[in-house]
C-alpha cells in the first residue's frame, strides 16, 4: 500500500502501462512482410487480428533507414509488430494489404518495455 507521496517506479511503471492497455477499444487486422515476391514487391503473411488504440496523429519521425517522413496515425498494439507490414482499421480477411485503400505500411515502431520487463508498449507509426 502507498502512503503520503512516496511511489516506487516499479508500481508507476504497471500501472501506467496496465491503463493503457485497457484503452485497446477499437480492433485492427496486421499483415506482417515476409519475403521479396520475385516481381519487385513483397509477400505478406496472415492477416492478425488485434484490439489497439488507433490515433490521427501527424508528427515528423524517422524510419529505420533514417528518412524522414510524416506520420499519418499512431497505433498502440498489445504485440510487437514490425515495419514493412502494414495496418488497417477493422477486421479484414483480404491476403494482399496492398490492394485495400486504408491499409497502410508501418513506417517504425516503438517498443518500450515497462522497469520489471513483464509488459511493453508497442507504438506503430504510419
Amino acid at each position: 500500500m502507498l502512503t503520503g507521496r512516496a511511489v516506487s517506479l516499479e508500481y508507476l511503471s504497471n500501472t501506467i502501462i496496465g491503463v493503457e492497455n485497457r484503452f485497446y477499444m477499437q480492433i485492427a487486422t496486421y499483415w506482417p512482410r515476409h519475403e521479396d515476391d520475385g516481381f519487385g514487391g513483397w509477400s505478406y503473411g496472415s492477416a492478425i487480428q488485434y484490439y489497439v488504440r488507433w490515433e490521427e496523429w501527424v508528427e515528423e519521425r524517422f524510419d529505420s533507414g533514417g528518412d524522414k517522413f510524416l506520420s499519418r496515425s499512431i497505433i498502440w498494439l498489445p504485440a510487437v509488430v514490425a515495419a514493412g507490414g502494414y495496418l488497417y482499421l477493422g477486421q479484414s480477411a483480404a491476403s494482399d494489404p496492398t490492394l485495400l485503400d486504408e491499409a497502410f505500411v508501418i513506417r517504425e515502431v516503438v517498443d518500450t518495455p515497462a522497469l520489471r520487463g513483464n509488459t511493453r508498449e508497442v507504438r506503430a507509426y504510419l
